[in-house]
Parts: C-alpha cells; structure tokens; sequence
C-alpha cells in the first residue's frame, strides 16, 4: 500500500479518487523511477479515471459487474454448462472493443468461472487500457489486487478503527456503566 485516505461514510467510492491516485502514481514514479500499472474495482473507475489515467499513459485494469451494455457484448458467448462443476474452471474471452466516450479504445476481458458446488457460473468483465496482453495474462495481472484488499481488511481489523459503518453499540453500554 502506497497511500490510504478516509473519506465520509455517505459519499461515492470514486469521490476524489482521480485526484487522489494520479498524486499518488505521480510521487511513486518520481520516486522510484518506474511506471506503475493501476488496478481497481468497478467504484474507482469513472470515465474522469479512466481519461485521466488514458491521458498521462498509466496502464490500467478495472474489475466492472455485468451491466445491460456487457452482457449485450458476451451475449454470443458460450456460457459454461448448467451443471454443477468438480473442479475450478475458468474462460476468458476478449470482447469488442470499447470506447465510445473516451477517444482510445478500451480492452473488454469476459473471466466465466464455474466454481465447485455452485449451480450458475460466475462472471465478470475486466476493463483495460492495455491492448497487446493476452486476457491470461491481464487477469494474472489483475488478481493480487485481491490478495491486497484482504491484507487491508486484516490490518483494518486489528486496528478496529471507529468508521461511520462501524457499529458502536456496545462501547455505548460500556461507558455509561
């Protein structure tokens, strides 16, 4: 982790965020004299994210839920069997680009997986800035940003920090006795 911000409970997850990462890409590239690839989950990227990730030359890969748009893109694409799966299978299938609003195009990875013991596949969509790589190797690419999401989560445990989600009920109780 190179930086944390708090931010009020009752506002978007991209809510300052551009400001708040291109600050952060722009000290740790002058720092450490290296360009860095961003990755994110659907609440950070807004269309002035991506833009301004797009326009500095900073390569980036977002998780996006299905949306109407997507699941008109992956509409020819074999889904896996209804059938409940024994073993972790994943497809990955490079869908049209996209780029409607934004003068470049963006990469479009479909990741189906079908999990053991679960009766429909799962699906989600990366979005990228990245043209050349294959889908296997954005989505490696892409994969510790979950690792380090639950580091956070670990470290934000043992800190219990007092967030506006966090529920103080019982320390109520324990300072009027």
């Amino acid at each position: 982790m190179l930086s944390a911000r708090l931010r009020l409970g009752n506002v978007q997850t991209s809510e300052d965020a551009r400001t708040f990462l291109l600050d952060v890409v722009e000290r740790f590239e002058k720092t450490v004299g290296r360009s860095i690839i961003v990755r994110g989950d659907s609440g950070f990227a807004s269309s002035a994210m991506l833009e301004a990730l797009e326009e500095r030359g900073t390569q980036d890969s977002f998780h996006f839920p299905s949306n109407p748009i997507l699941k008109r893109m992956a509409k020819p694409y074999p889904e896996p069997p209804r059938q409940r799966s024994k073993e972790l299978r994943e497809r990955l299938y490079s869908l049209a680009n996209i780029g409607r609003r934004s003068p470049k195009e963006r990469c479009v990875i479909l990741v189906l997986q079908e999990t053991p013991g679960e009766l429909f596949p799962d699906s989600f969509c990366l979005v990228t800035n990245d043209r050349r790589s294959k889908p296997e190797t954005l989505l490696e690419r892409y994969r510790p940003r979950g690792t380090s999401e639950s580091r956070f989560g670990e470290l934000k445990s043992r800190l219990a920090p007092k967030l506006s989600c966090t529920s103080n009920k019982g320390d109520e109780a324990r300072d009027a006795a």
